[in-house]
């Protein structure tokens, strides 16, 4: 059976796979514990965990605005 595009998609919500150095560095992570990239540098390699401070601003904002819809009948 053949996934619709939407379904394989990431989640916009999906903690990133790959770990921060790669990230931060922009290159390509093999997503091992530890990843190639940190081992040949002889870094830590660190995973976020838990839900990001971003996401939870998120949440926050479109509840605010949500509330003031139904409060109001208008967004502003």
């Amino acid at each position: 059976m053949k996934r619709s595009l939407s379904e394989s998609r990431r989640s916009a919500w999906q903690q990133p796979a790959s770990c921060e150095f790669c990230r931060s560095k922009k290159i390509r992570c093999d997503k091992k514990r530890p990843c190639s990239n940190c081992t040949t540098r002889q870094l830590a390699c660190r995973y976020v965990s838990g839900t990001s401070s971003a996401k939870k601003k998120m949440q926050t904002g479109s509840l605010n605005r949500r509330g003031r819809i139904m409060a109001t009948g208008s967004y502003r």
